[in-house]
This record gives structure tokens, C-alpha cells and sequence, in this order.
């Protein structure tokens, strides 16, 4: 290994071994929230009087107001479409043709190296990500680079020998027919980045860091089977380790049996140092023991299997491979605060009020009283457990009351103080989270609806703004590697202004320069407001059909985008035949054009449109 880490792997160790004891001290309360969520009994039980509430048959009840309070966050975080919007900037020239060009092609290559990176799509991993934020206060996405390759066999050729010098004539067999000999090649099925999740039971960072992102240094562990690390080709790994087993821990505190796990696996450990951009790889192992008889020891510690300086320089001087969502930030507390933290204990109460109010619900019963030998209790008990008209005898003496001979035992009722008590704890839920199931009814027009959406909703779109800021820093990375690595010639087929196809080629140096990133919303409840969509539906009313048919198209094509419409090239397909009254003629009073030349196109706008029109017609989380 030619190239060695700035820092000894010793004082690596440390690092790690501090970063693990300040994460350690939050898993237990993780794993609390974490149950909460998922299985709220078992987090009671642990914690409180639970055994108190206890129904007759051991069951609790439960409202689960966790769990309905996070999915509904999860919800309002849900972002179906995102589109990416490039801004290029230069102050020594004015902005042209070229640069609307490379703004376009940035866009379109970001949206799709998102696409492919198992974030969105697949796999999306950004899912897992949402749920650590909101449960545990952060979640965390590693991007990388990554080849994946598969042997191949093409066409078989055949042998050849030499039967005298310079002459070559087929190889045969035994039977006399030539021998083939297939060939085999590497052929490429994935080159791009990969954005995978990182548990936080799995993510490392600087001890003494006040936030993630101001950490000198991030890292995360993995556990992977050691013959799968050995045939990597970056790492090096010494002949004398020997693979073991490792009890994994999840989320909810649970640790799993020695019979799952196969002691065929290491542990790696993987190092960004920002400081020296650097990116390390260290494997836990124990070295062969050194001394002699009772001296010998086991030497455990960090073995470096691979070391090198990170091949891709980020526009943004604190990046990191490590981006990081904390939808609830608070100062010198970098894990981020979870949600549920100032849920819990009214939801935990709702439970309590609620199995008190089964528990009296099931322990009211009629008990009737009679008078001492004037009814036969047999006849009493038939009467209340037999149908309707069971006859009972009574001995009733002259000018006697029937009523006065029996009735029942009044017995305490559920009180509404308990209704009460539930419902306000929901409301407590509510108020310190934000988030309700319908947070927006009671309007009666769209600009009172849009009002109420501004002050109602302004917890939830803090959190929805922070997402969509992490999906920006995500993009930026993806930006950054393919200026990297980029394979030269990517095709991307779009449509133009008025709706004409437009073949784009990206390479490399199509990501240079200054540009501006930003993942925008580019679909669900509140990609645009319902103000919005009536102005632009009267800026339509007033200017469609007055400045010529290729104005009309072009803003067509504005308005589709903005109101989030489905299909827009097939829509502006249709609209550009209807206009024309041919497949693809010229616009009225226009001669006919030669191939579109992109510097003719100088309305950025118009341009960004079109490339993120198709992007935004996919279905992404």
C-alpha cells in the first residue's frame, strides 16, 4: 500500500473508541423511541407502572398516538417528484447561449444520476433516512462511487496452431473438428454513485464536534463476511486475520442470538478525515499473539487495509461523503432531537386513561337486590339469564308495591373526566409536534386555505425545507463525482420551448464551473398553493391566443410545469400538432427550420423547463 494516512492508525483508535462511548450513551434512549414507535408495550413496560393498568387478561390498550404522530410526519415529508434546478454564475461576462446549454445538462445528468443512485428509486434508501430523523434525530446517507462488473462470455474463437513456421491452421479435436475456445470479458451493468443508508448504530463522527457537519473527520463500521473483503481490490488485507462472529445490535436495543450469526465476518471500519482529505479504511482484528508463555497477548487493535487521498475534490469546503438529515437541530447537540421525545409522555398517559377506562368499562355488572325471603333467588338468577318472559313468583301481600320487593345496586359509571384526559392528550401531541391528521381544514377559499396552510403548517415545512436542503447537499456530492467520473457522451432526450425534440451529450466538463444547485419540489399538496394555481390560471385567460401560437406553446409549457401536470412532452406533442395542424410542421407565418442548435436558445427559463419537465413526471420519494 503505497499511500499512508497523515494519522497513525493508533491515534485513529482513539478517535474511534471516543466517538463510539459518546454515541453509546444516546442508544439506550434510542432504542426507547424507536419501541414507541413500533411496539409501545414493550417500551412501557420497561419503563413505568404498566403492571398497575394491567387488564384482567394481560392486555394494554393502546392508542398508538407514537406511532400515528410519526407516520403522519413521514407523511407530510413525502416529496412524490423532485426536480433539479442549475443556475450558473459568472461575473466578468454576461450569461449566454452556453451557459442556459451546460445549465440544462447539469440538471438533467444530477436528476439522473438521483434517479439511479438507489436514493429515490429502488431501493430508496432516503426512507430509512426519513425514519432515523424523525424517531432517533438524524439519519445519515454515505455516496460514493461505484463500478460494478460481471464476467461475460462473447463469441468463441477458434484455436490456432502453427504447422510450420508462419503458417497457423485450426486446432482439431479427436474427431477432426476445430477446437473453439470461448472468450471472456469484464462488461460494465453500473457506473455511477450509490447512495447507501448508514444506521446510526453504525455512524462515527469527531466526540468533541458541536453539529455533524462542523466534525473534522466521519466515518462508519460495517460488518461484511471476510472472503467478500478479501476479493475487493482496494483493500489489503494480511494473511494471519481470521474471520469471527458478531452479535448485531438493531435499533430497538435488541441484540441477536449467537446461533444467527456465522463467524465468517470482520469488522470495517470507514474513515473520511476532511482535514487532509483522506479517505481511510481500517479492519478490527486481533494480531497473533506476541511474547512468550504467560507473556503472550493477544494484540487487538485497527489494522489499515486501505489508504488514499479522496479522488474527487467537493465544491463546498466542509462537504463530506456523510450528508446528514436533522429535521429537529438544536445547539451543541449533534444527534438532533427526535420527535418523540416530547411526544411520549402524553401519549404514554393517553394509554394509561385509556386501559383505566377498559378496565371500569369491564368491571361494570348489574347486581340485584331482594328482599330476604320474599323472592326465590333462583327464579331471580333465571329471570336475568333466561330470554324474555321468564315468569317469577313473588309472595306480594295486599296493597304491596312489586318495585319495592327488588332492584339493582348502583354501581360508579366511567366518568367523562377520562374522555377528557384522552383528548387532551392528543391535543398535547398536536401542540408539540405540529402535526395534525388535517391540518388544514375549515377554509372556505383558497386564499384563506393557503393562510391557514402558512401558520398551521409551519413546523412541518421547516421540517419539509430541511429535507429538501439535504437532498440539495446530496445532489451537490453527485454533481461533484460526475465532473469526476463521468463516462463521456451520455445522451439525454428532452423537448424544447415549443415542444421539439432536443438530443443533449454530457461528459465531464459539462459539471465544471460555478453552478448553483437546488432540489426543488416538484410534485404533492404543496408543490404549488391554490392561490398560485388561480393566478396562473387568469394569466392564461388573459394572454392565451393573443401573441401568436408559439407564444401560446411556450407558455403552455410554463404552466404544465408549474401546475405539476402528468406527461407534459405528450401534452405538448398534442398541443404542438393541434397548433400546427401537421406532424411537426413549422409555426404559422415561421419558414422551416434546420436541426435545433442549442445556441439559439437563450431563455434559460425556458430551457430549465424543458429538462426538468420530463424529470419531474417521475415518481420518487
Amino acid at each position: 500500500m503505497a499511500f499512508k494516512s497523515t494519522i497513525p492508525a493508533e491515534q485513529w483508535e482513539k478517535r474511534i473508541s471516543s466517538a463510539r462511548t459518546r454515541r453509546e450513551k444516546y442508544e439506550s434512549v434510542w432504542a426507547q423511541y424507536a419501541r414507541l414507535h413500533t411496539n409501545a408495550y414493550q417500551a412501557v413496560a420497561d419503563k413505568n407502572d404498566d403492571a398497575l393498568i394491567a387488564l384482567p387478561n394481560g392486555d394494554q390498550v393502546k392508542l398508538g398516538l407514537v406511532h400515528s404522530n410519526i407516520e403522519q410526519t413521514l407523511a407530510l415529508l413525502e416529496v412524490p417528484e423532485v426536480g433539479v434546478r442549475a443556475t450558473a454564475f459568472d461575473f466578468d461576462r454576461e450569461l449566454g447561449a452556453a451557459d442556459t446549454h451546460r445549465e440544462a445538462v447539469v440538471e438533467a445528468g444530477v436528476h439522473r444520476s438521483l434517479m439511479r443512485s438507489g436514493l429515490l428509486t429502488g431501493p430508496e434508501t432516503v426512507d430509512a433516512v426519513k425514519h432515523d430523523a424523525v424517531i432517533i434525530g438524524h439519519g445519515v446517507i454515505y455516496s460514493g462511487w461505484s463500478v460494478i462488473e460481471e464476467e461475460i462470455e462473447t463469441d468463441e474463437i477458434s484455436v490456432l496452431h502453427e504447422t510450420e513456421p508462419g503458417v497457423y491452421a485450426p486446432l482439431l479435436d479427436t474427431d477432426g473438428l476445430p477446437i473453439y475456445e470461448p472468450q471472456i470479458e469484464m462488461q460494465v451493468l453500473f457506473d455511477g454513485v450509490r447512495d447507501e443508508h448508514v444506521s446510526p448504530l453504525e455512524f462515527l463522527f469527531e466526540a468533541s464536534a458541536r453539529s455533524i457537519p462542523a466534525a473534522n473527520w466521519h466515518g462508519m463500521e460495517k460488518i461484511v463476511p471476510l472472503d467478500v473483503a478479501r476479493q475487493d481490490p482496494r483493500y489489503h488485507i494480511p494473511a494471519w486475520v481470521e474471520p469471527t462472529s458478531y452479535r448485531l445490535k438493531n435499533i430497538y436495543g435488541e441484540e441477536s442470538d449467537v446461533e444467527e450469526c456465522e463467524a465468517d465476518s470482520v469488522k470495517l471500519i470507514v474513515i473520511y478525515d476532511k482535514v487532509h482529505r483522506e479517505l481511510l479504511t481500517f479492519l478490527e482484528a486481533t494480531k497473533p499473539a506476541t511474547g512468550k508463555g504467560k507473556n503472550a497477548k493477544p494484540d487487538k487493535g485497527l489494522v489499515t487495509i486501505a489508504a488514499q487521498k479522496f479522488p474527487v475534490r467537493f465544491t463546498a469546503p466542509d462537504a463530506s461523503p456523510f450528508s446528514v438529515f436533522v429535521p429537529l437541530p438544536a445547539n451543541d447537540h449533534p444527534f438532533g432531537i427526535s420527535q418523540i421525545e416530547h411526544t411520549r409522555n402524553p401519549a404514554v398517559e393517553a394509554d394509561k386513561l385509556r386501559t383505566r377506562m377498559a378496565n371500569l368499562t369491564r368491571q361494570l355488572k348489574r347486581i340485584p337486590w331482594a328482599k330476604k325471603g320474599r323472592v326465590d333467588p333462583d327464579q331471580l338468577t333465571r329471570a336475568f339469564t333466561k330470554p324474555d318472559a321468564e315468569p317469577v313468583l313473588l309472595d306480594i301481600q295486599e296493597n304491596e308495591d312489586p318495585s319495592k320487593l327488588f332492584g339493582e345496586l348502583p354501581f360508579p359509571v366511567v366518568h367523562t373526566e377520562l374522555f377528557a384526559g384522552i383528548q387532551q392528550a392528543r391535543d398535547d401531541i398536536r401542540w408539540a409536534s405540529g402535526v395534525s391528521e388535517v391540518p388544514f381544514g375549515g377554509a372556505s377559499t383558497a386564499t384563506e386555505s393557503e393562510n391557514l396552510m402558512a401558520v398551521g403548517g409551519a413546523r412541518p415545512n421547516r421540517k419539509r425545507r430541511l429535507y429538501l436542503s439535504f437532498l440539495t447537499r446530496i445532489a451537490n456530492l453527485h454533481r461533484d463525482y460526475l465532473r469526476q467520473f463521468a463516462p463521456e457522451g451520455q445522451p439525454i432526450r428532452t423537448m424544447g420551448e415549443s415542444g421539439e425534440e432536443l438530443l443533449l451529450t454530457y461528459g465531464r466538463e459539462a459539471f465544471e464551473g460555478d453552478i448553483e444547485l437546488e432540489v426543488v419540489a416538484g410534485g404533492g399538496a404543496t408543490a404549488i398553493s391554490p392561490v398560485k394555481q388561480k393566478m396562473l390560471l387568469e394569466m392564461g385567460n388573459a394572454f392565451m391566443g393573443k401573441f401568436g401560437p408559439e407564444f401560446d406553446l411556450v407558455f403552455m409549457r410554463q404552466a404544465l410545469t408549474t401546475m405539476d401536470a402528468r406527461d407534459i412532452n405528450h401534452l405538448m406533442r398534442a398541443a404542438r400538432n393541434g397548433v400546427l395542424g401537421n406532424q411537426g410542421g413549422p409555426l404559422p407565418g415561421k419558414p422551416q427550420q434546420p436541426a435545433a442548435n442549442l445556441d439559439n436558445y437563450t431563455d434559460g427559463q425556458a430551457i430549465r423547463a424543458a429538462i426538468n419537465a420530463p424529470s419531474e413526471g417521475r415518481i420518487t420519494r
